[in-house]
């Protein structure tokens, strides 16, 4: 009875490590891949961001925006 008790706590230590073993890689999760793809990402919304900007003032101060609305496509019915 005891010897099976222990085998079942084994079992279960070594399920908890196998799934934890993609979290405790280091060859490929190394600092400078993460900070890369963070820099990444934050340039790449920042990006977007004064995209998106220019393009909702331009729609939207112009004195031609119904022009730039058909395309840009923001005007749903453009002929009606």
């Amino acid at each position: 009875m005891n010897r099976n008790v222990r085998m079942v706590r084994f079992r279960r230590k070594m399920i908890v490590l196998c799934a934890a073993m993609p979290l405790l890689q280091t060859t490929a999760c190394a600092f400078e891949d993460l900070s890369a793809a963070f820099l990444g990402s934050l340039a790449s919304s920042t990006f977007n961001l004064l995209v998106g900007s220019i393009n909702s003032t331009i729609v939207t101060l112009l004195p031609e925006s119904d022009i730039i609305q058909i395309i840009f496509g923001g005007n749903r019915s453009p002929f009606f």
